[in-house]
C-alpha cells in the first residue's frame, strides 16, 4: 500500500486557509470520479471534516482550513475512489502561531504543494512543492510632527495633618523564612505558597482520636465523585447474544441474552467463535476510544484475537494457535489500527510453578514498509490449584492517550494488556504486554467483535464463557486516569519482547 507524504503547515491563529493541492498521478491512473477527503485535529478542538472541492481538470484541489486556535493540530488528506478504496495522499501537523490583534475577517493563508503519486502499490507520495503563505506588505506611514510641551501647573498648599489613630495589638511571632527541604517543620500559622506544592510521600490530615489519617484521610466525597466521573466515562458495550457464531459441532447458550454466554466445544473438535457487540457509538470521523475490559474465562488452552483501530481486519477461522486468526484487511493495505492476539497454552511450568503468555501484535511500520510483528512473552505465577487460563476473570487493554499521528517507527508504547484472574495468589492484576496503541482518527468504538480459537481436549468439553464489555472514553486534555489507575496496582509479567516483519502464518486446525 501507498504511504502518505508528510507536509507540515505553519499558520496563524483564527485566520482560515487554503491547501491548494496538485496531483501528479501515474500515466495509467484516471482522476476523474475520484474525490478528497480531509479531516484536521487540534488542541482544544473537536476533530473537523474538511471542505475540499473537486478535482478540476488540471488535478488541482483546494482544502478549506478553518481558523483555529494557536497551538498545534494535525491533518489527513484521502484521494477516494469512485469504487469506495482510498489512497492516503497527505499527512501532517499544523504549528500555529498565536496573534496579539485580532484577526482580518477578510485574510486567508494560502499553502500550495504539489504531490506525485506513486506507480508502484508500495511506493510513497512525494512533495515536490510546497509554499507556505504569504500576506501582502503594507506601506510605511509618514511620522508625525511632534506637538509642544505644555507649561507646568503651580504647587499647591499642604493640607493639615490628621490626627492619629490608635496603635493595633502586636502581631504574633512568624515562622522562619528560610526552609530547609530535607527538615521537619511544624507550622504554627496558616502558610500561603505561590507555586506548585509537590506531595508525592501523601499528606496526613489530622482528624478525630482513632480516625485513619494519611492517604485513607482524603475527602470521601471527591474520592466518590471522581468513581462517578470514571463510571460515567466509561460505555457500556453489550454482548450481541444472537449473532455468535462457531464452527464445528460447538454450541452456545445465550445464558442471559445481550449480557452473557457460554460456548461449549465437544472433546475431539475445534471451533472458532467469533463473539460481536454492540451500543451507542457516539463519535463521527474521530474518536475518544481509550480502553476496554471484557469478561473472559476459557477453560482450556486457547487463543483471544481483536482488531483494535481504524481499517479493514480479515477474521480466518479453523486455524492452529499459532495461526493469525485476524489479519490486515484489503491484501495488507496500509492503516492505523492494530491487531492484538493473546495465545494461552494451558501448560503449568512445574520449575517455575506458573503459566506463559504470548501476546501478538499486528501493527504498521512506515520506516520498514509494511507490517511488523511484536511478540511479548509474559509468566504468571500459579500453583496446580489455579489453572490459566481457567482463573482468568477478564482481559483489559488501555491506553494513557491517543497515539500520534508518526507511524514511520513504533515510538512510545501507549496502550498496555492486562488480565485479571481469580485465585489465591496476592496478586490478580498481571500486565502482559505494551503496544504501540491507536488514534483518535476514524477509530469509531475501538472494536466490534472478538475471535477464540479453542481445540477441544480428548475427555470432556471446553466451555468459553464470554460477557457484555465496558469501553472507556478519554477524560479532559484526551487524558485516560484508569491507565495510570491500573498501572499502579498491576504487577508486570513481562519476560521478554522481540520484533520481526509480519510473515502470515495460515495452517489449518489439525485434531
Amino acid at each position: 500500500m501507498q504511504e502518505p507524504a508528510t507536509f507540515n503547515i505553519h499558520a496563524t491563529a483564527h485566520v482560515p486557509g487554503n491547501l491548494v493541492l496538485t496531483l501528479v498521478p501515474p500515466a495509467d491512473m484516471d482522476l476523474s470520479g475520484c474525490a478528497i477527503r480531509a479531516a484536521c485535529q487540534g488542541s482544544g478542538v473537536c476533530g473537523r471534516i474538511l471542505k475540499c472541492s473537486a478535482i478540476s481538470p488540471d488535478n488541482c484541489i483546494t482544502i478549506n482550513f478553518p481558523g483555529l486556535p494557536s497551538g498545534w493540530a494535525f491533518y489527513d488528506v484521502f484521494l477516494a475512489f469512485p469504487s469506495g478504496a482510498e489512497f492516503p495522499l497527505l499527512k501532517g501537523e499544523m504549528d500555529i502561531a498565536p496573534r496579539v490583534t485580532p484577526a482580518d475577517p477578510q485574510r486567508r493563508q494560502e499553502w500550495h504543494a504539489t504531490a506525485t503519486m506513486p506507480a508502484a502499490e508500495t511506493g510513497r507520495v512525494e512533495i515536490t512543492l510546497g509554499q507556505g503563505p504569504r500576506g501582502p506588505q503594507g506601506e510605511t506611514g509618514a511620522r508625525g510632527p511632534v506637538g509642544p510641551q505644555g507649561s507646568q501647573g503651580e504647587t499647591g498648599e499642604r493640607g493639615p495633618v490628621g490626627p492619629q489613630g490608635p496603635q493595633g495589638a502586636p502581631g504574633e511571632k512568624g515562622d522562619p523564612g528560610d526552609v530547609n527541604p530535607a527538615g521537619s517543620y511544624n507550622w504554627t500559622q496558616p502558610q500561603t505558597y505561590d507555586a506548585m506544592i509537590n506531595a508525592n510521600g501523601g499528606i496526613n490530615i489530622p482528624l478525630a482520636v482513632g480516625a485513619q489519617t494519611d492517604a485513607a484521610a482524603v475527602p470521601r466525597l471527591y474520592a466518590a465523585g471522581m468513581a462517578g466521573v470514571t463510571d460515567i466515562y466509561t460505555q457500556h458495550t453489550y454482548l450481541d447474544t444472537g449473532n455468535i457464531t462457531t464452527t464445528g459441532t460447538a454450541a452456545t447458550t445465550a445464558v442471559i441474552p445481550g449480557q452473557f454466554s457460554v460456548t461449549r466445544v465437544p472433546a475431539n473438535t475445534h471451533s472458532t467463535v467469533i463473539h460481536p457487540f454492540i451500543g451507542p457509538a457516539g463519535q463521527w470521523n474521530y474518536s475518544s476510544f481509550a480502553g476496554f475490559s471484557i469478561p473472559y474465562q476459557l477453560t482450556s488452552s486457547g487463543k483471544f484475537s481483536i482488531g483494535i483501530g481504524r481499517g479493514y481486519k480479515t477474521v480466518r477461522r479453523d486455524l492452529s494457535l499459532d495461526s493469525y486468526s485476524i489479519i490486515p484487511g484489503n491484501d495488507l493495505a496500509y492503516n492505523l489500527g492494530e491487531i492484538l492476539d493473546i495465545t494461552f497454552d494451558g501448560l503449568r511450568d512445574t520449575t517455575l510453578n506458573g503459566y506463559r503468555l504470548r501476546v501478538r501484535e499486528i501493527y504498521w511500520s512506515g520506516s520498514a514498509g509494511g507490517w511488523m510483528v511484536k511478540t511479548t512473552t509474559s509468566f504468571i505465577p500459579a500453583s496446580h490449584n489455579e489453572p490459566v487460563p481457567y482463573t482468568v476473570n477478564k482481559i483489559i487493554y488501555h491506553q494513557c492517550a491517543p497515539h500520534l499521528y508518526n507511524f514511520e517507527d513504533y515510538g512510545a508504547a501507549d496502550g498496555v494488556l492486562w488480565v485479571l484472574t481469580g485465585n489465591g495468589n496476592p496478586q490478580q492484576l498481571w500486565k502482559i504486554a505494551t503496544v504501540r496503541g491507536v488514534t483518535t482518527f476514524e477509530t469509531g468504538v475501538g472494536f466490534s467483535s472478538i475471535v477464540s480459537d479453542v481445540p477441544g481436549i480428548t475427555d470432556g468439553s471446553v466451555a468459553l464463557s464470554v460477557g457484555s464489555a465496558e469501553r472507556t472514553n478519554y477524560q479532559p486534555g484526551n487524558v485516560n486516569p484508569v491507565y495510570y489507575a491500573l498501572e499502579a496496582i498491576a504487577s508486570n509479567a513481562i519476560e521478554t519482547e522481540s520484533t520481526a516483519n509480519f510473515m502470515d502464518i495460515n495452517e489449518p486446525f489439525e485434531s
